[in-house]
């Protein structure tokens, strides 16, 4: 099988994603905030999934289809990130007046969903992207979609410097650190994309450019709600951790 270079990027973030997600399930820590980051990771999965197929162009006779799934992926990723920010910016996350915050953010993204999945107004279509990918062709209340991707990203971007400068706990403070370095990249890079192509400027997409950035995210962010690393190699290599604890113990 051929594979395209433009689906390179979105192949190693699908497997880096798959991975984030195995080791996420080894790690003790369970709570609320793991609970959303897996659920995160999932949605992330499915756009890698989209991203390598329209890449790939398995089914070419239906990129509408591939299309419809990257969007449908997307809008519960990025609603459950605003609500993982909030619980990382915020000691108080749990606390009732957050609560009508949350059934806006999923609310609206419940809209968009329904609009997506049930009509052409949202998106209306797929089309050829420079010869190497699609884009989507924007229905009349695209502007909705843009909204939420744009606040999305400025929220991504703002609460965790709030957090920098109003949280007492030194944690927080060092969580907040790691979202902003993670998350700041990907977040002006699809603000830059957003705003391009609602003004027909098709430079660059969002397909190409930004699957490892998500999954340097998703691997920072399951650092930071597990409090250790994801990525760890014990798991990989059993034996190798386990000679190396016997040796630091002699």
């Amino acid at each position: 099988m051929t594979i395209y270079v433009y689906s390179i990027p979105a192949m190693l973030a699908l497997i880096a994603k798959l991975f984030i997600l195995y080791f996420s399930h080894c790690a003790r820590t369970r709570s609320l905030q793991t609970c959303l980051f897996t659920a995160t990771v999932l949605f992330s999965i499915a756009l890698s999934v989209a991203e390598v197929t329209g890449f790939q162009r398995l089914f070419a006779s239906s990129p509408h289809y591939e299309g419809i799934v990257y969007y449908a992926a997307s809008i519960p990723m990025v609603a459950l990130l605003v609500h993982l920010v909030i619980s990382i910016a915020f000691d108080n996350w749990r606390a009732r007046h957050f609560f009508a915050i949350y059934v806006f953010i999923y609310g609206y993204a419940l809209v968009l969903e329904g609009l997506l999945l049930f009509t052409r107004w949202l998106v209306a279509g797929m089309e050829d992207f420079n010869g190497y990918t699609m884009t989507r062709i924007p229905g009349p209340l695209y502007w909705l979609y843009e909204v939420f991707i744009v606040a999305s990203c400025l929220a991504m971007l703002l609460l965790p410097i709030w957090g920098l400068r109003t949280a007492v706990s030194a944690t927080v403070r060092s969580k907040c650190e790691l979202w902003i370095a993670a998350c700041a990249p990907l977040a002006l890079l699809v603000i830059a994309i957003v705003t391009l192509l609602h003004f027909e400027i098709r430079w660059f997409n969002a397909t190409v450019t930004t699957p490892l950035l998500i999954a340097l995210l998703m691997a920072t962010i399951g650092y930071a709600v597990h409090s250790t690393r994801i990525i760890r190699i014990g798991l990989l290599f059993p034996l190798v951790e386990s000679a190396k604890t016997k040796k630091q113990a002699l």
